[in-house]
């Protein structure tokens, strides 16, 4: 894959709020967020940390969608 994108994997036993603040901590500028309501769809959704946007896409375009977000 050529397209230079950084995965933080967190699957500790944390909830959602402790490990979005932890995001919020390292900088991570954009947050792919996978739950129970977007699985049932096949769906995540992408979180801008900068501009605050929210994204929901297919799973299977979720690289697509982040190459055509970063190209902006």
């Amino acid at each position: 894959c050529d397209a230079n994108i950084e995965v933080l994997f967190d699957d500790r036993k944390e909830t959602a709020g402790v490990k979005f603040k932890d995001m919020e901590l390292l900088g991570i500028p954009f947050q792919v967020i996978i739950g129970k309501k977007y699985l049932e769809h096949q769906q995540v959704e992408i979180k801008n940390r900068q501009s605050g946007e929210s994204f929901v896409c297919d799973a299977d375009r979720l690289q697509e969608t982040l190459n055509q977000i970063l190209t902006q």
